[in-house]
């Protein structure tokens, strides 16, 4: 018995030996596969007009004695109904497969037999012949079925929608895809071949895709996984990289002519029911992540949403590293959900599974823990205002934490003293800044500071950040009344410190300008407003950012009329009283017309000369001004009587508009009595009193002082209430009520004698008050001087007076001044508080004025023109020059004064002669000085 074991052939001996016999016998045995159907594996379905290659396997090989021998045969039930082939493909030459090509020529069911073997020979007498049959259908096709072509798989995962068979599918807008088209009987059989269907394609918006009629639709035979090679019919679609749905439709009303008449086909008709399929497209943009970077921070209670847009709806998910991050996708919220674990950085990568792209989308996540705070704040506020001060809390890569992280941070922002208060807002400035609401409570200094804590409780501060509470920034004066050609100077008062820069600007530059020292220059009538604006630089951006502002009125005007501003007509003889020149209101003040250019001329007259005196400002201090700076004036009551005082104020120019009309003068003139002051006759004695103003006090002092004992007391009656006080010690205070009384002044000395003296004490309210200047100032000539001496320092006292120009002894008055500019003059308080001490400090015209506080009607303007006092004027001279320098200063006593340089090497000067020399090349500045008495 004879067993194969593999295909092949092979040569049987058999021998028989004995004695000298010897017998053997030989035959070749042949082993074979048996013969079976690979393609189809039972039925073969194809549309008339098409063909199928079918593929058998195994059967008896070739004889190997005798190869010519070998045959196949196929043979079908109706011949006239198919056409038989066979044939070998070019890349099949194997004897062990047998191709058929089988066309169909008309619709029906037939089955197709094949025979492999060797016809008999001498070496092969009994040859096998191996049989195997197939069922061939021709039938129309009773459907369609339409499904995109996906690519291969990433990372060995298969496009869900590959199993589902979906009717609407996503595809990609911005990359043609190819439509697969299968074809199926009534039984659900697959079609292996349909190539001689006339299919239509039609597009249901064709802007959004249409159909590629060049190249023609694409008919592939492939392999289904099974070994059974099945058509594919690949339509290409051109979209137009827009977003929408659309519909392909794939329709079979008949078949191809052309097809059947190559086919031979018998049968030339249309299908009975036109078939067709249809598939909705979904034309969507490439997947893409939203945030594409993200910092988390490292807290258990975190979680961050990663939105996933786009794409196919199919992904999935992986991380460049482990461990750093937990990683959750919810399909159907489309969002990712990360968690972190530890700090560090990794790429989250977004797969399609059902698009095809060149890289998947991706998403850089930070887990990081808090590196440090950054405060943000304008370092200054104005009391009762409010400023921001934002927060922000940085990673380990110095970037922003997003602010939805701060609850879990414990993000505070407190002040180290409570002159501010701090409220935490909700609005946001972005999505990584945290505000607070900064409150100025009280004037002073602090420092902000924020702090978090960790996830392990520790706890982590800011860099102190100062903020100054400053008080509330004013321009002052608020309203400036000014002449065409006028100026007047805006300063401040509060404000932080030191004292930023103002910048200064005006609404209306036509009407007048203002510099940026806020010297305001009045151009034409008009009306307009001066800003202020105190700027801080911001930290973070560099920037100069507002921290407060303020505004004033500008009137500019021209005089209509002139006022003599006198507070007293009736004056006591020996009395002193100032008296200037106004507008016709109270605004229009000395200090609006007093320095205007081209200028006014000031002339004052009064029809009895003998009655009232006319005296210059700082006529005692021997300064005779120029009629231009005589805005006011002193006046003097010498005897009793009725006197005119007239004013007449001239326009040096009167085309420049500066009076009504053009005119060339203004003029007023009041009337001033001057009365005799009471006096006892018989006896001839002097009958002084005390002169004090409500709510002043006053330490009465006598030649007895510490040598004899004093007592003091109010001598009034029960029935007349006092309207002064007096204690034990002499303080005498006076009250609200204005009246006299009487003081009794009783001195006890230790050698048993007692003295008394009886004083009235009136309490009168302060009528005006005067200003006056020290010290008087000689010159070699005795002649007066125009102006103060540059680089002098003189004091300014302030009197007060009554309604018959008597001085007051103590007042209650408390003094504001002004200037029109700073820049020519210095002025400060003085020793007292009715005196101020003025240094000159530049060339130039400064108007000064003094008022009461609480009474601001009380005040008084004096001009303050300052000139050199030294000659020659030069500003300029070459080395090796001679001056002689002089100057009309001298003290009372004729005493000589000193000269000296700033730099001796630049200029020498004789100390004695002021003989100088220019030495080298630089600036200098050239002293005089008496010493004790004065410097210019």
């Amino acid at each position: 018995m004879v067993k194969a074991k593999a295909q092949g052939s092979t040569t049987l001996l058999v021998s028989y030996r004995h004695s000298h016999v010897s017998l053997s016998a030989r035959i070749t045995i042949a082993a074979y596969l048996p013969l079976k159907t690979v393609d189809p594996s039972s039925v073969a379905l194809v549309t008339l007009g098409s063909s199928k290659e079918m593929l058998f396997e195994g059967g008896p090989r070739p004889w190997v004695l005798e190869p010519s021998k070998f045959f196949r045969n196929v043979t079908s039930e109706d011949m006239d109904s198919i056409s038989l082939a066979l044939f070998a493909p070019p890349a099949s030459r194997s004897s062990q497969q047998h191709w058929i090509l089988v066309t169909c020529q008309a619709l029906g069911e037939q089955v197709i037999a094949l025979s492999v073997g060797n016809k008999p020979s001498l070496t092969n007498p009994f040859p096998v012949v191996e049989p195997a049959v197939v069922k061939f259908l021709c039938a129309p096709p009773s459907r369609l079925m339409l499904r995109p072509v996906y690519t291969r798989a990433q990372l060995d995962l298969a496009c869900p929608l590959l199993q589902q068979n979906k009717q609407v599918v996503p595809v990609s807008s911005h990359r043609n895809p190819f439509l697969d088209l299968a074809a199926y009987d009534q039984q659900g059989r697959r079609f292996d071949n349909f190539s001689s269907l006339s299919i239509h394609w039609e597009s249901s918006r064709p802007l959004l895709a249409s159909i590629e009629h060049e190249p023609p639709m694409q008919l592939v035979s492939q392999d289904d996984g099974s070994g059974q090679k099945k058509l594919h019919g690949l339509q290409a679609i051109s979209l137009h990289e827009a977003s929408g749905t659309t519909t392909i439709t794939a329709t079979a009303a008949g078949y191809q002519k052309s097809h059947l008449s190559a086919a031979g086909g018998k049968q030339l008709h249309d299908l009975p029911v036109p078939v067709s399929a249809s598939i909705e497209l979904i034309l969507v943009e490439e997947v893409r992540v939203r945030p594409e970077e993200v910092t988390i921070y490292n807290h258990p209670g975190v979680q961050v949403e990663l939105c996933i847009q786009e794409g196919s709806g199919y992904f999935f998910l992986n991380t460049s590293t482990a461990d750093v991050i937990k990683l959750a996708y919810q399909e159907a919220k489309g969002v990712a959900t990360v968690h972190p674990l530890e700090p560090g950085s990794l790429t989250i990568m977004i797969h399609d599974l059902c698009l095809a792209f060149p890289a998947p989308a991706k998403a850089i996540v930070h887990v990081s823990d808090i590196q440090e705070l950054y405060v943000r704040v304008v370092d200054k506020v104005e009391i009762g205002k409010t400023v921001r001060a934002y927060v922000r809390v940085l990673d380990f890569y110095k970037k922003p934490f997003l602010t939805k992280y701060f609850p879990f941070m414990d993000l505070k922002l407190q002040a180290a003293s409570q002159i501010v208060t701090l409220v935490a807002l909700d609005e946001t400035l972005d999505n990584y800044t945290a505000i607070f609401l900064i409150h100025g409570i009280t004037i002073g200094q602090t420092s902000l500071t924020a702090s978090v804590t960790n996830k392990a409780g520790q706890k982590r501060n800011s860099a102190p950040q100062q903020i100054e509470v400053f008080p509330p920034f004013r321009l002052i004066p608020r309203k400036l009344t000014l002449l065409i050609g006028a100026t007047m100077q805006v300063t401040s008062e509060g404000g932080p410190q030191p004292q930023s820069n103002i910048l200064f600007s005006i609404s209306n530059e036509s009407v007048a300008l203002v510099s940026s020292a806020g010297l305001v220059r009045g151009l034409t009538m008009g009306n307009g407003t001066v800003s202020g604006v105190v700027q801080a630089v911001d930290v973070e951006t560099g920037k100069l950012v507002v921290v407060s502002q303020d505004v004033v009125e500008v009137e500019v005007l021209l005089l209509r009329a002139v006022r003599i501003r006198a507070p007293i007509t009736r004056m006591r003889t020996g009395t002193q009283m100032p008296v200037y020149v106004t507008g016709i209101t109270n605004h229009q003040n000395p200090f609006s017309f007093g320095n205007a250019v081209p200028g006014l001329t000031f002339h004052w007259s009064v029809t009895k000369r003998d009655i009232l005196d006319l005296q210059g400002r700082h006529h005692e201090a021997s300064i005779r001004l120029p009629s231009q700076y005589n805005f006011a004036m002193n006046v003097l009551g010498r005897v009793k009587g009725r006197t005119r005082l007239r004013v007449v104020v001239k326009a040096l120019d009167p085309t420049a508009g500066q009076l009504h009309g053009l005119a060339r003068e203004l003029a007023d003139e009041i009337q001033i009595q001057v009365f005799e002051k009471l006096l006892l006759l018989n006896p001839e004695v002097e009958a002084e009193k005390i002169l004090m103003s409500p709510n002043s006090f006053l330490k009465l002092q006598t030649n007895r002082d510490g040598a004899a004992a004093l007592s003091y007391r109010i001598l009034d009656g029960p029935e007349k209430p006092p309207v002064v006080h007096i204690d034990e010690k002499g303080f005498l205070a006076s009250g609200t009520v204005i009246g006299t009384s009487t003081v009794e002044v009783i001195a006890q000395e230790p050698f048993g004698a007692n003295q008394t003296i009886h004083v009235a004490v009136k309490v009168s309210p302060v009528s005006y008050l005067r200003v006056s200047m020290s010290p008087i100032l000689h010159t070699h000539s005795k002649d007066a001087l125009v102006a103060l001496p540059l680089g002098m320092t003189v004091t300014f006292t302030v009197h007060f007076h009554d309604n018959s120009g008597d001085i007051f002894h103590a007042h209650s008055s408390v003094l504001e001044f002004a200037t029109n500019r700073d820049d020519f003059v210095q002025v400060g308080q003085g020793p007292t508080n009715n005196t101020y001490v003025v240094r000159t400090v530049s060339a130039g015209l400064t108007l000064l004025s003094v008022w009461d506080v609480e009474h601001p009607g009380l005040s008084d303007f004096v001009p303050l023109p300052v000139l050199q006092a030294i000659s020659p004027e030069l500003s300029a001279v070459v080395v090796g020059d001679v001056l002689c320098l002089a100057t009309v200063w001298t003290s009372l006593e004729e005493l000589s004064g000193t000269w000296s340089s700033s730099t001796s090497s630049i200029l020498h000067v004789d100390p004695k002669t002021g003989e100088a020399v220019a030495q080298d090349m630089g600036s200098v500045t050239v002293h005089y000085e008496v010493a004790g008495y004065l410097r210019t």
